[in-house]
């Protein structure tokens, strides 16, 4: 007699090894001459099996060293280890890590590779296991050996996640070109392209400057440097300080030591044919010294008082400014005041009534602690130009609904050659129900009035001067 049954295993059974039994006449109701060999046992195994789960095997990566923009291919392959057909939709996202763990700062590779799958049961290699690949520039990332890592992601009923994600071999080697300390590098760049460089072994507690200097007369570069991770155009320690330059600048007052990463892009005016072939710019790196770069504005009139921005590296606590005549180099003008707003910015107000139209002055800072000198030769010229004046402009809404704000913008500039005092403008309106208050963030709004006065201060400089061709709003 041959007899059969099925029997429920419970779904939360741990896997392990169990004895199978069998008993008849279990309640003894039949008379028998030998009643032991009324049961019998079975050893088995029991190994828990989802109906479907799948698993991320067979990660490989080219190997070898790759420089940031170069093509990297990472091949993965998608198994189903359950024990029913499954079908959805997958997700695959492809990263670089350098361990076999998942982390949100893993770089992404490429885009995620999305797609309707149907996946049989792998059975021990009775089904195969379904090849996917991604071929993509590689991303910003530090230097160092990386490993592909895939995870992948469903609309599958999948209740084990700890297989979803599997890292390859450490064999890919994320590499830089060099950009010398105290050197510089010729690049050559398509409009729309970037590049990234590596400054190895910069000291601790220096000012470092980044430069481009460059020939394409309707190009734009953008730059930016970043301590010990890749430089981006969000993230970044110093960025750009022209907006539509070909020439550019950064400056790191404080270094920590270590490397620094540099990103050059390049932007064009012109789409022309001439404004996309290659040309060399110069990218350029050197520690800082006690240093003039630039001067604003470069021309004053000879009728009052004339504040100048000096731009530099090193600037001491403790400055003094002087003008020198560069025809004579003895006719020294010292400056009546010295503002010292940071370790690269300064600005000094001169006495500059009664000067000769046409004179050019080098500018001079000293150092009164150190006695450490920086000029910057020829760099200002005395021109025949006007006092200072304040030119106001008011943009504001020509209609308004009732019970509606409206803004109104009022933008100011000295648009003469001298300073002026900081004015106190008053705005009112004069008939009418309408009224007004100041926008101020992060302060408790101000009571509507219908006149409000303001210091129109510039958008830069010492408080309470207005020096020359600025702007304020």
């Amino acid at each position: 007699m041959s007899l059969s049954a099925e029997v429920f295993i419970p779904f939360d059974t741990l896997d392990s090894e169990y004895y199978l039994l069998l008993s008849v006449d279990s309640k003894n109701t039949i008379w028998e001459s030998d009643e032991q060999n009324n049961e019998a046992s079975l050893l088995m195994k029991i190994n828990k099996t989802f109906s479907s789960d799948l698993a991320v095997v067979s990660v490989s990566s080219s190997s070898g060293q790759f420089y940031y923009g170069e093509d990297v291919t990472v091949n993965w392959k998608i198994r189903n280890n359950g024990s029913q057909r499954v079908q959805g939709y997958k997700c695959d996202s492809v990263y670089l890590s350098q361990d076999d763990v998942w982390q949100i700062e893993d770089v992404k590779l490429g885009k995620s590779i999305c797609s309707y799958t149907i996946l049989e049961p792998y059975n021990g290699g009775t089904s195969r296991d379904t090849p996917y690949s991604i071929t993509s520039e590689l991303p910003l990332t530090s230097l160092g050996e990386y490993r592909g890592l895939v995870k992948t992601r469903s609309n599958f009923l999948d209740p084990n996640h700890q297989n979803n994600i599997a890292v390859g071999p450490k064999n890919l080697n994320v590499t830089f070109p060099r950009l010398p300390l105290d050197g510089c590098v010729d690049v050559s760049l398509k409009p729309g392209d970037d590049w990234s460089y590596v400054i190895d072994n910069v000291p601790d507690k220096k000012t470092i400057i980044v430069t481009i200097n460059s020939s394409i007369a309707d190009a734009f570069h953008e730059l930016f440097v970043r301590h010990s991770k890749p430089a981006t155009a969000f993230q970044y320690d110093g960025g750009s300080k022209f907006a539509l330059s070909a020439d550019q600048e950064v400056i790191i007052p404080e270094t920590t030591a270590g490397k620094y990463y540099v990103l050059m892009r390049r932007y064009d005016a012109s789409s022309s044919a001439a404004s996309t072939t290659n040309k060399t710019s110069r990218l350029c790196a050197r520690i800082a010294k006690f240093e003039i770069i630039r001067i604003f504005p470069n021309q004053v009139a000879p009728l009052g008082n004339a504040t100048l921005h000096f731009e530099g590296t090193l600037f001491g606590q403790k400055l003094e400014a002087f003008l020198v005549n560069s025809s004579t180099n003895d006719n020294f003008i010292k400056a009546e005041e010295v503002y010292r707003m940071s370790s690269t910015e300064v600005y000094a107000t001169f006495i500059t009534r009664n000067l000769t139209i046409g004179a050019t002055f080098h500018v001079k800072l000293v150092n009164i602690e150190s006695q450490e000198e920086a000029s910057l030769a020829r760099s200002l010229v005395i021109i025949r130009g006007e006092s200072g004046r304040l030119k106001p402009h008011v943009d504001f809404p020509e209609v308004l609904l009732v019970d509606t704000p409206g803004l109104i913008i009022l933008s100011y500039e000295n648009v003469g050659d001298t300073d002026i005092l900081t004015p106190l403008l008053s705005l009112s309106i004069s008939e009418g129900q309408t009224q007004l208050r100041p926008v101020q963030k992060d302060r408790q709004s101000a009571q509507f009035t219908s006149t409000v006065m303001f210091l129109a201060q510039p958008f830069q400089g010492p408080g309470g001067i207005y020096h020359q061709r600025l702007m304020g709003k």
